[in-house]
């Protein structure tokens, strides 16, 4: 939460020396358009108001991008990768990303849609979408097993929710303690293809 809620900041350069980003290092700074990292910069690389790792499997960061196409070398979305992002309205999965973790579009408001391509994402963290009242429908890949605490919650728009496969576990051990509230305040229906 390094630059969170600098509300003011349009621009920023991380230089080659930056060897660690933070989690949600630029969360709520929606008028930030231009991120730039140093060429010579050995763990990360930007483009397009998102941040990389340099090889490219993780996405760090994309505070305030409005319109997203995820690198098809992404296997991962960070922790509160997109947190607070009040800009982006949908987004695509690649097909290779296998985990989306905690909070990674935690209270994004306009996100309204999310489309999952291919087979592979096993995983969705704890408040993984939490607080996106733009969301209505969301159809979630058959490879889903896992399906963290709060990850829908109070999407109080949430009305069809797909399950493309078997029904996956709900919730997580959060500081010792076990939460399921994945849904808590939705008022969703949820469908399933016939035989699962």
């Amino acid at each position: 939460f390094a630059f969170s809620s600098c509300d003011n900041m349009t621009a920023i350069h991380i230089p080659a020396s930056v060897s660690s980003i933070g989690t949600a290092i630029f969360a709520d700074c929606n008028s930030l358009k231009e991120i730039t990292v140093a060429s010579a910069n050995a763990h990360y690389q930007a483009a397009n108001g998102v941040i990389y790792s340099k090889d490219g499997t993780v996405l760090v960061t994309c505070p305030a991008a409005a319109d997203v196409t995820i690198i098809d070398t992404v296997t991962e979305i960070a922790p509160y990768a997109f947190y607070y992002n009040a800009n982006i309205t949908s987004i695509t999965i690649p097909s290779g990303v296998t985990k989306l973790e905690e909070a990674a579009f935690g209270n994004c408001s306009k996100l309204a849609s999310v489309n999952f391509k291919g087979n592979e994402l096993t995983t969705i963290g704890n408040h993984c979408f939490r607080s996106n009242s733009a969301l209505s429908k969301i159809k979630l890949p058959a490879s889903v097993t896992s399906i963290g605490a709060y990850a829908f919650a109070y999407c109080s728009n949430l009305d069809y929710i797909y399950f493309m496969g078997n029904a996956p576990t709900f919730g997580a051990d959060i500081d010792g303690t076990y939460y399921d509230k994945v849904f808590i305040s939705c008022t969703t229906n949820a469908y399933y293809p016939e035989g699962n």
